[in-house]
């Protein structure tokens, strides 16, 4: 069941958005990712800097083990493709989730 906070973040979200138009990571990415369990998405081009419009819900998507599944173009940069290749491993994962972890106690 979701919490009211939940419920009232999910109706500002638009049926639709327009690339410079909007604040994709503010108005969709940042609401929609702090209360998801999984992210599923299939785009044509992909690139690894499209992660910083997640950069609010990070620690969410982190500490909570949401699992992210992409489906993408097989031509990807060398740099992207080891960026993926690090987001797989587990142990990456965990130190990942530890970091966070520490960081949340600090602040």
């Amino acid at each position: 069941m979701l919490e009211k906070e939940e419920k009232d973040v999910i109706r500002t979200i638009k049926s639709h958005y327009r690339s410079g138009k909007a604040d994709l990571g503010q108005d969709f990415f940042t609401p929609c990712l702090q209360y998801c369990h999984e992210y599923r998405r299939a785009v044509g081009y992909f690139s690894s800097s499209a992660l910083l419009t997640w950069n609010d819900a990070i620690a969410h998507l982190i500490l909570d083990n949401v699992t992210i599944k992409l489906i993408i173009s097989p031509e990807l940069s060398k740099e992207d493709q080891q960026i993926l290749i690090r987001a797989t491993d587990e142990q990456e994962r965990k130190q990942l989730r530890q970091i966070f972890a520490d960081h949340q106690f600090i602040n």
